[in-house]
């Protein structure tokens, strides 16, 4: 589309700029489409923003990744090392300035890096997760925070030892509206500034209610997790919690054995 015009800023059918944003092809002059190909068709007719007219378009749309405020290196360096403790490798590499970041699971765990001698050692990386090196470190930070959400609310699956519970059924819409829920609670409580609240509020403005199957206790859950994670350095509590409870069984055993021979 940008070859057919280099100054394109957001593009769209007609139906879909009344739909979304309440908007219109203007009237004042005849605009000229741009053509794309159109899924299981020949070419469909999108217009440019300029070339529309109504209420005010969201900026948030135009700078989907806008975020502002401080981010301090402990709060940094805590998350990507409670990351790498739950075997999530975090890479920061070029992108296309359109794109924020990625996590995916990985088919096969790969080996973690290797530590220093004296150290604990890192699980095998069972999930990979990128961001974009173009942007600032702020935007960074709420990237990951949004990537780590999808890890934390289960939709990339769990395994026994995780401290979060698998829920990788409820579709994309309720992903990424989770995943932002979470990003945006946690920047909120961090003095963060993130375009996550207009596109939670977009969505629930044009759908009337938020995506059926969201779990506000998983977002609550996952949000008290992540700002842990920012805050302090840890490991995962339940394979903690589990040994706790061996040995608390452990002890009781050996007190009613002593017991026996009072």
């Amino acid at each position: 589309m940008r070859l057919q015009r280099p100054r394109l800023r957001f593009a769209a059918t007609a139906s879909e700029w009344a739909y979304r944003f309440g908007r219109h092809i203007r009237t004042d002059y005849e605009p000229n489409p741009l053509v794309v190909l159109r899924p299981f068709g020949p070419v469909e007719f999108v217009y440019d923003l300029v070339d529309t007219e109504g209420p005010e378009f969201p900026s948030y749309v135009l700078e989907p990744f806008q975020s502002g405020g401080l981010v301090t290196t402990g709060q940094w360096d805590h998350l990507l090392t409670n990351a790498s403790r739950r075997g999530i490798a975090v890479q920061i590499e070029r992108s296309d300035m359109g794109s924020a970041g990625w996590v995916a699971l990985l088919p096969v765990p790969m080996n973690a890096p290797k530590v220093k001698r004296g150290q604990r050692e890192l699980p095998p990386v069972r999930f990979a997760l990128q961001l974009n090196s173009l942007h600032d470190r702020t935007t960074q930070f709420v990237t990951l925070l949004h990537e780590l959400a999808h890890i934390a609310c289960g939709h990339l699956g769990a395994q026994a030892d995780d401290d979060w519970n698998h829920r990788s059924h409820f579709g994309h819409e309720v992903e990424e509206f989770e995943a932002e829920s979470v990003a945006y609670l946690v920047c909120s409580r961090l003095g963060l500034r993130t375009s996550s609240e207009y596109y939670l509020a977009d969505y629930a403005g044009r759908n009337g209610e938020i995506p059926k199957g969201m779990s506000i206790t998983t977002v609550f859950t996952a949000a008290w997790l992540l700002e842990e994670w920012t805050r302090t350095m840890s490991w995962p509590k339940k394979p903690q919690r589990r040994a706790a409870a061996e040995r608390a069984r452990e002890e009781a055993r050996l007190a009613r054995a002593s017991a026996g021979f009072a």
